[in-house]
Protein backbone atom coordinates (compact mmCIF):
# COMPACT_ATOMS: atom_id res chain seq x y z
CA UNK A 1 0.00 0.00 0.00
CA UNK A 2 1.22 3.39 -0.70
CA UNK A 3 0.61 6.54 1.06
CA UNK A 4 -2.67 7.37 0.51
CA UNK A 5 -3.37 3.46 1.39
CA UNK A 6 -4.28 2.61 -2.30
CA UNK A 7 -2.68 -0.94 -3.66
CA UNK A 8 -0.18 -0.61 -5.78
CA UNK A 9 0.52 -3.49 -8.51
CA UNK A 10 4.32 -4.49 -8.41
CA UNK A 11 4.16 -4.91 -12.29
CA UNK A 12 3.28 -1.58 -12.70
CA UNK A 13 5.93 -0.23 -9.76
CA UNK A 14 8.40 -2.16 -11.85
CA UNK A 15 7.44 -1.01 -15.11
CA UNK A 16 7.50 2.62 -14.02
CA UNK A 17 11.04 2.52 -12.92
CA UNK A 18 12.46 1.82 -16.25
CA UNK A 19 12.16 5.22 -17.23
CA UNK A 20 12.23 6.11 -20.92
CA UNK A 21 14.03 3.37 -21.89
CA UNK A 22 12.41 1.22 -25.27
CA UNK A 23 12.02 -2.37 -24.62
CA UNK A 24 15.02 -3.95 -26.91
CA UNK A 25 17.84 -1.74 -25.18
CA UNK A 26 17.03 -1.79 -21.65
CA UNK A 27 19.87 -4.40 -19.81
CA UNK A 28 18.66 -7.65 -18.77
CA UNK A 29 20.26 -9.40 -16.01
CA UNK A 30 21.85 -12.62 -17.03
CA UNK A 31 21.73 -14.11 -13.69
CA UNK A 32 22.94 -12.89 -10.36
CA UNK A 33 25.08 -14.95 -7.80
CA UNK A 34 25.86 -14.32 -4.28
CA UNK A 35 29.21 -15.14 -3.30
CA UNK A 36 31.39 -13.75 -1.04
CA UNK A 37 32.09 -10.83 -3.24
CA UNK A 38 29.04 -11.26 -5.09
CA UNK A 39 28.48 -11.55 -9.06
CA UNK A 40 26.19 -9.59 -11.36
CA UNK A 41 26.40 -10.52 -15.17
CA UNK A 42 24.34 -8.40 -17.25
CA UNK A 43 23.95 -9.63 -20.88
CA UNK A 44 26.86 -8.45 -23.14
CA UNK A 45 27.67 -5.28 -20.61
CA UNK A 46 30.55 -6.73 -18.57
CA UNK A 47 32.66 -7.54 -21.40
CA UNK A 48 32.26 -3.67 -22.80
CA UNK A 49 33.31 -2.59 -19.20
CA UNK A 50 36.24 -4.91 -18.62
CA UNK A 51 37.59 -3.69 -21.65
CA UNK A 52 37.23 -0.09 -20.66
CA UNK A 53 38.21 -0.90 -17.48
CA UNK A 54 41.79 -2.56 -18.79
CA UNK A 55 41.80 0.95 -21.18
CA UNK A 56 41.76 2.83 -17.96
CA UNK A 57 44.18 0.77 -16.16
CA UNK A 58 46.63 1.14 -19.45
CA UNK A 59 45.94 4.62 -19.46
CA UNK A 60 46.57 5.40 -15.92
CA UNK A 61 49.59 2.76 -16.30
CA UNK A 62 51.16 4.92 -19.11
CA UNK A 63 50.47 8.16 -16.74
CA UNK A 64 52.06 6.86 -14.11
CA UNK A 65 55.44 5.40 -16.01
CA UNK A 66 55.37 9.29 -18.00
CA UNK A 67 55.21 10.81 -14.59
CA UNK A 68 57.99 9.27 -13.56
CA UNK A 69 60.10 9.17 -16.23
CA UNK A 70 59.65 13.41 -16.44
CA UNK A 71 60.79 13.23 -12.48
CA UNK A 72 64.26 11.21 -13.38
CA UNK A 73 64.97 13.54 -16.54
CA UNK A 74 64.33 16.29 -13.99
CA UNK A 75 66.52 14.46 -11.23
CA UNK A 76 69.36 13.57 -13.88
CA UNK A 77 69.38 17.49 -14.75
CA UNK A 78 69.84 18.45 -11.66
CA UNK A 79 72.46 16.35 -10.98
CA UNK A 80 74.50 17.20 -14.35
CA UNK A 81 74.01 20.65 -13.77
CA UNK A 82 75.60 20.30 -10.10
CA UNK A 83 78.58 18.43 -12.03
CA UNK A 84 79.01 21.35 -14.16
CA UNK A 85 79.10 23.67 -11.44
CA UNK A 86 81.57 21.64 -9.35
CA UNK A 87 83.88 21.51 -12.78
CA UNK A 88 83.41 24.88 -13.18
CA UNK A 89 84.67 25.63 -9.95
CA UNK A 90 87.16 23.49 -9.81
CA UNK A 91 88.76 24.71 -13.59
CA UNK A 92 88.57 28.42 -12.02
CA UNK A 93 90.59 27.34 -9.00
CA UNK A 94 92.80 25.49 -11.23
CA UNK A 95 93.36 28.20 -13.04
CA UNK A 96 94.20 30.74 -9.97
CA UNK A 97 96.38 28.41 -8.41
CA UNK A 98 98.04 28.27 -11.87
CA UNK A 99 99.01 31.71 -11.82
CA UNK A 100 99.68 32.63 -8.26
CA UNK A 101 102.17 29.65 -9.07
CA UNK A 102 103.38 31.35 -12.07
CA UNK A 103 103.99 34.81 -10.16
CA UNK A 104 106.15 32.73 -7.76
CA UNK A 105 103.68 32.69 -4.79
CA UNK A 106 104.38 29.81 -2.06
CA UNK A 107 102.19 26.61 -1.93
CA UNK A 108 101.10 27.70 1.68
CA UNK A 109 99.92 31.25 0.23
CA UNK A 110 98.25 29.50 -3.01
CA UNK A 111 96.31 27.68 -0.50
CA UNK A 112 95.15 30.42 1.24
CA UNK A 113 94.64 32.05 -1.36
CA UNK A 114 92.49 29.16 -3.03
CA UNK A 115 90.40 28.99 0.46
CA UNK A 116 89.93 32.82 0.57
CA UNK A 117 88.26 32.19 -3.03
CA UNK A 118 86.60 28.98 -2.76
CA UNK A 119 84.43 30.08 0.12
CA UNK A 120 82.26 32.73 -1.32
CA UNK A 121 82.19 30.32 -4.23
CA UNK A 122 81.01 27.86 -2.47
CA UNK A 123 78.03 30.40 -0.20
CA UNK A 124 76.92 31.57 -4.07
CA UNK A 125 76.19 27.88 -4.76
CA UNK A 126 74.35 27.53 -1.39
CA UNK A 127 72.33 30.41 -1.93
CA UNK A 128 71.67 29.89 -5.27
CA UNK A 129 70.23 25.93 -4.73
CA UNK A 130 68.16 27.63 -1.56
CA UNK A 131 66.47 30.08 -3.21
CA UNK A 132 66.20 28.36 -6.91
CA UNK A 133 68.56 30.81 -8.54
CA UNK A 134 70.31 30.09 -11.80
CA UNK A 135 72.62 31.92 -13.65
CA UNK A 136 72.08 32.57 -17.57
CA UNK A 137 74.98 31.45 -19.71
CA UNK A 138 75.84 34.39 -22.15
CA UNK A 139 74.52 32.70 -25.18
CA UNK A 140 71.25 32.92 -23.27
Amino acid sequence: MDAQGRKRNVKQALAGSRSAVRAPDRLKVASIEIHSPGDVNLLGVDKIIQQLRDVWKDISYKQRLDKRQQIEETRHIAVMHRLEEIATIQQLLQTQADLLKQLGYQDAEIAEALKALADPLQQLVALAENHHIALKDQAD
